[in-house]
């Protein structure tokens, strides 16, 4: 309102007081939105650049072209000559700094649309790397660019599953020796985790004596010897080797929740199949072997000369003592239940 006031004061003394009062009107608002002062800004601003312009395109006329009564000969059309327009396509126009593309528009419809490469296409009557060369030709490159061939994709050959282990299933007593079927690590941990054993379990777990809990086991659990496939239960009678090894881990109570979790994730050895013992106060552990693993020297080794090499190794990293009666192939091993027994995915029935 200070400006006002001045303007009324000072109206003597000012050439354009009007106009002045009426820029004053204009930016009153301006004081309460910042949006309003840009808009301003930007209407004056074009206003005055649009004005500017048409002063100095007026100038140049009347300075050079009074005596020019037509358009000037560069600027007409010749015959043969096709209108167009070129326009400037950004191909990712979203971004602040993209690639764009100059493409042509015929306004007669003679020729369609498309970019350069297209107009040259038509020009010259050559497509693909004919083309480029005749383009390099003409700007004189040395060597033309190349077309980008289509990358072949590798033939994609099908993953093919090995088949899982298979080994001897023996019903009870232990005394029977003759297996009633082959099976597989997934049939193996469906039994342990499932009903079979559920109620037999509990009661040997229930028995104090242990005399009692030894026969009574022997008498009323299925075994598996996870070393491989058998006529009877005995290393002569071996059929085809599984390739895998189980280790017995007794009186260890206190521990075994802690090496449920950290044996299966030693890289040293693959675990297929880890659970409680039928006593409960034991762990059973089943690795994976190498095929044909050799000596230094290279003769086979036995599976009892890998069962002492695992034994060397559980006892220095872990200060477990495996069951000697790991050390035989055709060693049988009760199946208990427990649900919360542990089995490697890899080993899966296909």
């Amino acid at each position: 309102m200070r400006a006002k006031e001045y303007i009324a004061c000072s109206e003597a003394s000012l050439k354009h007081p009007a106009e002045i009062r009426q820029i004053i009107d204009e930016m009153l608002p301006l004081r309460s939105s910042r949006q309003q002062t840009v808009d301003y800004y930007n209407r004056k601003l074009i206003a005055d650049i649009r004005l500017q312009a048409c002063l100095l395109q007026k100038e140049l006329y009347e300075k050079n072209n009074a005596m020019q009564t037509a358009e000037p000969e560069e600027f007409q059309m010749k015959e043969g000559e096709i209108p167009a327009e070129i326009d400037i396509i950004r191909l990712e126009p979203e971004k602040k700094l993209c690639d764009e593309l100059a493409v042509h528009h015929d306004l007669s419809g003679t020729i369609p649309d498309g970019d350069a490469l297209d107009f040259a296409a038509r020009y010259y009557g050559l497509t693909g790397q004919p083309l480029l060369d005749k383009i390099a030709a003409e700007l004189y490159i040395m060597a033309p660019p190349q077309l980008k061939k289509p990358v072949e994709k590798p033939a994609e050959h099908p993953v093919v599953m090995m088949p899982p282990p298979k080994f001897s299933f023996f019903l009870h007593p232990l005394s029977n020796t003759r297996p009633h079927k082959t099976i597989t690590p997934e049939v193996a941990y469906r039994y342990i985790t499932g009903h079979y054993a559920k109620l037999r379990t509990e009661q040997l777990r229930a028995i104090a004596d242990p005399k009692q809990r030894s026969a009574f086991k022997c008498a009323n659990f299925d075994v598996a010897t996870f070393g491989g496939t058998f006529v009877t239960r005995k290393a002569g009678d071996l059929i085809c080797a599984s390739h895998m090894m189980v280790l017995d881990f007794d009186h260890i109570p206190d521990r075994i929740d802690e090496l449920k979790q950290k044996l299966p994730l030693d890289h040293m050895f693959e675990t297929v199949l880890i659970f409680r013992s039928p006593s409960g106060d034991g762990l059973k552990w089943v690795i994976g072997l190498i095929p044909d693993a050799c000596k230094a020297d290279d003769t086979p080794m036995t599976h009892l000369d890998i069962f002492r090499m695992v034994s060397f190794y559980l006892k220095k990293t872990y200060d477990l003592e495996a069951a000697p009666s790991g050390k035989d192939i055709c060693r049988a091993c009760f199946m208990p239940y427990d649900n919360t027994a542990v089995f490697n995915p890899f080993y899966g029935d296909i």
